[in-house]
């Protein structure tokens, strides 16, 4: 009798144990009401107007072949995110357009759409784990290149059943180029190789990125779903393919595709840092990139590396957000000078994506850098956010910092922003220790709100600090 019943409690506190790890991977309460008209409404009002014009085909395609190509996108968009197509109605609405405008422009190219001549997109990615992470944390990095310098951060809070994220995309966008939703999963992705794996329908990655953010609680999830985007030719990305990496409080993903073929590689520990070509075995094969392409990406790829642990020098040093923030501004090499940099001339935005491995819902930080991180700061945005400020998801604050960057005139010396980055990283992170003294007290719903008080109150402390510095 005495060996059931110790059998039976045993099995109670596995159960218990388990019950109160998962509670910790569950948004955090309190999230203000998320509805997509006021948002687009009041955010959105510097693309309300002209309403869209688009062109009649898509690229080099016939009219029967475009019309066949949005019929498979809708397809897509039905199967794995249903509720899109209500969401781009209630934008409609918010904007006063005519009603499909807001979805068919998730797709459809504008008669003046500034991507039909130019480069496309490169960007350098980053993940280090919690064996090199300072204070608990797994640390997820994105800067992004592109022609496009119209940065906003992107904020939702969990509404019908999703979650919700944050992160940064182009102003009039809800889907993201890189972001982490409410229980700590964040997600990059760069442009990969060419190859002959082609796709010119489906949905693009921005959008495969928001919905595996809106549904998705782990790593191992955000693959899986990846996978079957891809398989079930849900994926568009014209003739390259991409490059994932996606991460929780455990691991980071690194996943490597085009329209045909998917390869993805675990990490639990050290550090993974990708530009734009694949490095995993099943996918190198398949490349069609040149030589100067590659150099390119590798370049980049060893600039980070060098900031990150010195030329090997610096192995044992734990990294913080402030060594990432600095990697994400290396601008030039003196033993490769006209290497290409994580910190280019089409840089226009970066992130990091701090996840609390102890409390991910409720102690997870993006420190965001909208618009070129030379020219901008690095800001602690915390997951649990209630109100970010209308500059950030408006527009004006990146486009006094693209106007600054133009000029090549840096609103303060660099020595200055480190000591304002430094001051509002003290404020964060003493209050994210003030927070997790309260959670590991009692994980109560009484807690994590207070809890999420004090995040909004740091937060609140450090856009004073930065108010000198912010265009009205």
């Amino acid at each position: 009798m005495s060996g059931i019943l110790l059998f039976f409690m045993s099995v109670l506190t596995v159960v218990c144990f388990c019950g109160c790890q998962a509670d910790r991977v569950t948004p955090a309460p309190g999230a203000p009401e998320f509805s997509i008209e006021k948002y687009a409404a009041k955010h959105w009002q510097r693309i309300a107007r002209p309403v869209p014009v688009f062109r009649k085909t898509l690229w080099n395609k016939t009219l029967e072949e475009s019309e066949k190509l949005f019929t498979h996108y809708r397809t897509a968009v039905k199967k794995f995110a249903p509720y899109f197509e209500d969401d781009c109605k209630m934008a409609d609405k918010a904007l006063n357009w005519p009603q499909g405008t807001y979805f068919k422009r998730t797709y459809w190219p504008l008669d003046h759409d500034a991507m039909k001549k130019g480069k496309g997109h490169e960007c350098t990615s980053w993940a280090v784990l919690p064996d090199l992470a300072a204070d608990n944390q797994l640390f997820l990095h994105k800067s992004r290149d592109t022609g496009i310098r119209k940065t906003v951060l992107v904020h939702r809070s969990e509404s019908k059943g999703r979650y919700g994220y944050l992160g940064f995309h182009d102003i009039g966008w809800l889907d993201i180029t890189m972001g982490m939703n409410s229980v700590g999963l964040a997600v990059t992705v760069n442009s990969g190789d060419l190859s002959d794996g082609r796709s010119d329908c489906g949905m693009d990655t921005t959008t495969l990125g928001r919905i595996i953010l809106e549904n998705c609680k782990n790593a191992d999830e955000a693959v899986a779903m990846l996978k079957n985007m891809v398989e079930n030719k849900a994926y568009m990305h014209g003739k390259h393919g991409s490059i994932w990496l996606l991460a929780d409080k455990d691991c980071v993903y690194v996943a490597e595709h085009d329209a045909e073929r998917f390869s993805a590689q675990k990490y639990v520990s050290g550090a993974v840092i990708r530009a734009n070509t694949w490095s995993l075995p099943d996918m190198i094969r398949f490349s069609r990139n040149g030589a100067k392409s590659v150099m390119n990406s590798r370049q980049r790829e060893y600039a980070v590396k060098k900031a990150l642990f010195d030329s090997g020098k610096q192995y044992n040093r734990a990294v913080t957000a402030e060594v990432i923030a600095k990697a994400a501004r290396v601008d030039f090499l003196p033993n490769l000078p006209g290497s290409a940099v994580p910190c280019g001339k089409r840089t226009v935005s970066a992130a990091t994506f701090s996840i609390d491995r102890e409390f991910p819902a409720d102690l997870s930080t993006m420190y965001a850098a909208p618009g070129n991180p030379a020219y901008t700061f690095f800001i602690p945005v915390p997951l649990t956010i209630n109100e970010v400020p209308d500059t950030l998801l408006n527009q004006t604050f990146s486009a006094a910092v693209y106007k600054r960057w133009a000029a090549g005139k840096k609103i303060i010396s660099d020595e200055k922003r480190a000591e304002i980055e430094k001051k509002m990283n003290q404020n964060h992170r003493s209050a994210r220790e003030k927070a997790r003294k309260l959670l590991r007290k009692s994980f109560s719903e009484a807690n994590r709100l207070e809890a999420r008080r004090i995040m909004n109150e740091a937060f609140a402390e450090n856009w004073r600090i930065l108010a000198p510095y912010v265009e009205k």
